[in-house]
């Protein structure tokens, strides 16, 4: 076999060769060649260019086979198509990875496999990244991207999650992606739902569901106030959805069904960063509470305008493809959503009045009335009437099939046969400078003649010696003197009686201790006495009510302190404190203990049911914890109050001769002290030290020694 070596002119010449029927350039790109669109007059067109004295060798061929010779037969320009886009792109982008060829079969295959490779991989990153710095370290390295989200003002942020109800008509449809949790068969998964305003003027926010059927309305109340943010939608960016938070599920129970029904229903809220401190105004104004979330947007941060210094982070995401993100709660966001619902508990304006007794010398303020309402109201056995409805209670009455009635728990879940011990007080948590002390005694003295008949029936329980009409009031020692200030100032005169149960030579006689209408002791006292081997006179008796002032005192359920004042029995249950939760929500747990609020007075029942969902993020907990927190408690900042203008009185005092002798002596030794050295060699701290020492003597005189 043999190969001839003549280039295609010489072929020609000598005619021994035929011409061939095919472009050899299509064997090399058959794009370009189609591209070309030869016809067999362009073809002979092309041969004729050929000049037949064409010297024949190497070099000439290569020329030709590039095309130097002639400017117009450089090959044409590539038009792009539609099919060549995605490599454009891609050689745009720097893409350095290797392409196959640019056509015919072989072709698409690579551009098929080279696109599910980057599908796995994910998006390529374009951000700019700054080498600058010489340190290896790969934590140094900083995104410098030109458009920072934390500069723009505009961009989308999510507020928090408002805690609210739907008024269902008609059972939600689940999500039906594959990866979304469907539920139990006892339970209804949580259900993303749409909120939309009704066209109109009225106040109705309608909820969609996944298949768009209307299922429901948002409660009045918040749709009252989301209907006015949705008008401004345009200007502000606010928007809203929600989820209908778990519930059981009825037997033979399916979406469509038609229903009415209430259920919880947290709304999240977005809205542009530079509107989002005028939007927490205006619904804390409204007395809607902002949440931290427990699920956000992919790629959008939060910013809690109830709750500035803990926000504006971004979440924690799991998975790299999810459309949401979980968000964990710290310690700290946990108190900070107590404490803000303590401080939400109780519109003012709602609340009724009561006038006190004439033995109150003192005209109260409308809070203090109001005060005064609250706390007898907690004192009447009234949680359950007549009809078996309950008011202000955490039971409700369920009847069975068999018509058997059982009281259900409505924040365990729980049920029992026999009807749930009433709990007589509860928790006033005014912050300071209210009046608390002088609430406290307004219902004492309205209760006096409640106090004698408690006095004269004898003790249920056989540890018990004898009932007392006394109020054990258990506070530190600092406060002990305040308490006979105050009843000395808004008590008319000798109208009850007092006795401190302090040092050493307190009384352990029972009975004299029963006469009292007032009894005021220490919390060092109460854990003194706790820990003696023989029952004292504090445990012997069942108090009428006990009042613990500076409540968080007790706030370790471990103390001896705290033990002493769990151990106590009595009627009526009070805990006054500007701070219900100081540091931890387990502060919390020891008032329930205190207060008999079952089963939370149990440790391992509070941390079941209250502690262990808080710290997970449970959705529903929170509107579970406002519902056991504001059946028993009444709170009020100073913002939400009326009182009277500020009086400040500035009153000089003179010493007396022997006050005056005692502040010489030390004024003269810390002179004696200090005087005649070097300013270099004086210990600044002895200054100090003198210097509060001296206001010490002006403020308590020969007390201090």
């Amino acid at each position: 076999m043999s190969f001839n070596s003549l280039t295609p002119g010489a072929a020609k010449k000598s005619g021994e060769i035929a011409k061939p029927h095919y472009d050899p350039r299509a064997l090399l790109n058959p794009k370009a060649a189609a591209q070309r669109a030869a016809t067999d007059a362009a073809a002979a067109k092309e041969d004729a260019d050929i000049d037949a004295d064409t010297p024949v060798g190497m070099g000439s061929m290569i020329e030709r086979m590039h095309k130097i010779d002639k400017r117009e037969d450089q090959p044409h320009k590539k038009r792009k198509t539609a099919s060549d886009g995605d490599n454009a792109n891609d050689a745009k982008a720097g893409n350095s990875a290797f392409h196959g060829g640019k056509g015919g079969v072989i072709g698409e295959y690579m551009k098929e496999k080279r696109m599910e490779g980057q599908g796995k991989m994910g998006p390529v990153v374009t951000e700019a990244v700054d080498l600058t710095n010489d340190n290896d370290d790969d934590d140094d390295i900083v995104i410098t991207g030109e458009n920072d989200a934390s500069r723009n003002a505009n961009r989308q942020v999510c507020l928090g999650k408002l805690s609210s109800r739907i008024n269902m008509d008609k059972v939600p449809h689940p999500s039906q992606k594959s990866s979304a949790f469907q539920g139990t068969k006892d339970m209804w998964p949580a259900i993303k739902v749409s909120l939309k305003k009704q066209p109109g003027p009225d106040a109705v926010i309608l909820v969609h569901d996944c298949e768009y059927m209307l299922c429901g309305r948002v409660d009045y109340t918040a749709a009252g106030t989301l209907s006015q943010m949705l008008v401004g939608a345009g200007i502000t960016g606010f928007r809203i959805h929600g989820f209908i938070e778990p519930r059981k599920r009825a037997k033979e129970s399916h979406p469509g069904d038609s229903v009415s029904q209430a259920h919880a229903l947290s709304i999240y809220v977005y809205a542009k960063m530079a509107s989002a401190d005028k939007i927490g105004d205006f619904l804390k104004r409204r007395g809607l509470m902002l949440f931290h979330p427990n699920i956000v947007e992919k790629g959008i941060e939060i910013y809690n305008p109830h709750y500035p210094k803990a926000s504006l982070y971004k979440p924690i995401r799991f998975g790299r493809n999810t459309d949401s993100t979980f968000v964990s709660r710290t310690t700290e966001e946990v108190r900070l959503d107590v404490q803000n619902m303590f401080d939400t508990l109780t519109k003012t304006e709602s609340m009724p009045e009561m006038e006190p007794v004439a033995l109150i010398k003192t005209p109260l303020l409308d809070h203090q009335k109001q005060a005064l309402h609250f706390m007898s109201k907690r004192e009447r056995d009234d949680d359950w009437r007549g009809d078996d409805s309950v008011s202000s209670s955490i039971w409700t009455v369920k009847y069975k099939d068999n018509g058997q009635r059982t009281w259900v728990n409505v924040i365990t879940g729980n049920e029992q046969k026999t009807r749930p011990e009433s709990v007589l007080g509860g928790i006033l948590a005014d912050v300071m400078g209210l009046g608390k002390t002088l609430s406290v005694l307004t219902l004492l003295c309205g209760s006096l003649d409640e106090a004698a008949i408690f006095h004269e029936n004898r003790p249920r329980h056989s540890t018990i010696e004898r009932n007392s009409r006394a109020t054990l009031v258990i506070c530190p020692k600092s406060v002990v003197t305040n308490w006979g200030e105050q009843i000395a100032a808004h008590v008319e005169d000798n109208k009850l009686s007092v006795c401190y149960y302090l040092g050493t030579g307190r009384t352990q006689d029972v009975d004299e201790l029963a006469r009292y209408d007032v009894v005021v002791t220490t919390y060092t006292t109460a854990a003194f006495e706790f820990q003696r081997k023989q029952r004292n006179a504090l445990q012997k008796i069942n108090w009428f009510r006990i009042v613990l002032d500076e409540a968080h005192t007790i706030r370790n359920p471990s103390t001896t302190a705290a033990k002493a004042c769990f151990a106590l029995t009595a009627q009526r249950r009070w805990a006054l404190t500007g701070t219900p939760v100081q540091n931890r929500l387990d502060d919390l747990g020891a008032l329930m203990a205190f207060l008999k609020i079952k089963p939370f007075d149990n440790p391992q029942a509070f941390v079941q049911f209250i502690l262990a969902p808080c710290k997970d993020g449970d959705p529903e907990i929170i509107p579970k914890l406002r519902l056991l927190v504001a059946s028993v408690t009444l709170r009020r900042n100073k913002d939400r109050v009326d009182l009277p203008p500020r009086e400040e009185i500035t009153d000089g005092l003179d010493f007396d001769e022997e006050e005056r002798n005692l502040y010489e002596a030390f004024a003269q030794d810390s002179r004696q002290k200090l005087s005649g050295k070097d300013t270099h060699k004086i210990n600044y701290a002895n200054v100090l030290r003198s210097i509060s020492r001296l206001r010490l003597i002006c403020v308590h005189g020969a007390e201090l020694l």
